[in-house]
């Protein structure tokens, strides 16, 4: 983008392009100077929008205050999650659509379970143990997409592989080749239909449709601060972090995006993400 000005240049720029309005985003600028732009501005053009250096701040739900004998600015945030009546709104949510979502897939969940028994003998489902609302652990449905020996052969690859081992330790995964992924596994894990199954911890109370990660308990301190905002929540089957980009994004990055999350949690937002999931799931962006 071209610079047209400085600062110290608004007056003649806005004179010589003819603009009206003027959105002000300027982080590290001294607060004094800040002020005075902006009462220039104001003089100077129909409307002035102020970008504030709070990035990072809930943005569902807030309020502008002001008190005029101080001139300060209030801005007023509601913890959305708080409030038992929302919380209720969404088991509701959860219950009704993963009720459809569950008897529409029951065809495909029994599909899935004959393949999976074809190619590797054992269980067809896999559970493990996730950490829920508040860190209470739940076993977590999902459809087995490795060979029952997984953890030896991860531990024989990792140890021939420098670069794998770099790779798992920056995003917890095996983005490109994983030998412990079966045939039918990639199919699944490329389609997400190996998650499928979690539908019934939806129903069950622990998990919800759309959520965080469902995060192993091994990972609570990896997730630093995170962990006490992601946390106030059940994990999704789908969530922010599925639908920007998934295994794209590296494991601080997902803690940034969910932590977005839940403190900007809506009915809509939901709705939204999970219409969202089946581009995401049809164009397998970000699958491994």
């Amino acid at each position: 983008m071209p610079v047209i000005g400085k600062f110290t240049d608004v007056e003649e720029v806005i004179q010589r392009t003819g603009v009206r309005d003027v959105i002000i985003a300027a982080p590290g600028m001294d607060n004094k100077k800040l002020v005075n732009l902006t009462n220039l501005l104001q003089n100077i053009s129909a409307n002035v929008m102020l970008v504030p250096d709070l990035f990072g701040i809930p943005l569902t739900g807030i309020k502008v205050n002001h008190l005029f004998d101080e001139k300060t600015l209030m801005l007023s945030m509601q913890n959305n999650l708080a409030s038992p009546w929302n919380c209720f709104l969404k088991k509701i949510f959860d219950i009704t659509t993963g009720g459809v979502i569950a008897l529409i897939s029951l065809p495909i969940l029994v599909i899935i379970y004959i393949l999976i028994k074809m190619e590797d003998k054992g269980s067809a489902v896999f559970t493990g143990y996730r950490m829920g609302k508040d860190g209470k652990e739940f076993r977590c449905y999902k459809f087995r997409t490795m060979y029952k020996d997984n953890d030896k052969i991860l531990e024989e690859y990792l140890q021939k592989n420098p670069d794998a081992l770099e790779e798992w330790k920056k995003y917890a995964k095996l983005r490109g080749y994983d030998p412990r992924v079966t045939k039918i596994g990639k199919l699944l894990r490329k389609t997400s239909l190996d998650e499928l199954p979690q539908i019934f911890n939806v129903l069950k109370g622990e998990m919800s449709l759309v959520g965080p990660r469902p995060y192993l308990p091994r990972e609570r301190e990896d997730m630093s601060v995170y962990a006490e905002t992601i946390l106030k929540t059940p994990p999704g089957i789908t969530g922010l972090w599925q639908v920007s980009g998934r295994n794209d994004i590296d494991f601080n990055g997902r803690l940034h995006i969910e932590s977005w999350y839940v403190r900007n949690w809506s009915l809509w937002i939901d709705i939204t993400l999970l219409f969202r999931t089946i581009g995401v799931v049809i164009n397998r962006k970000g699958a491994f």
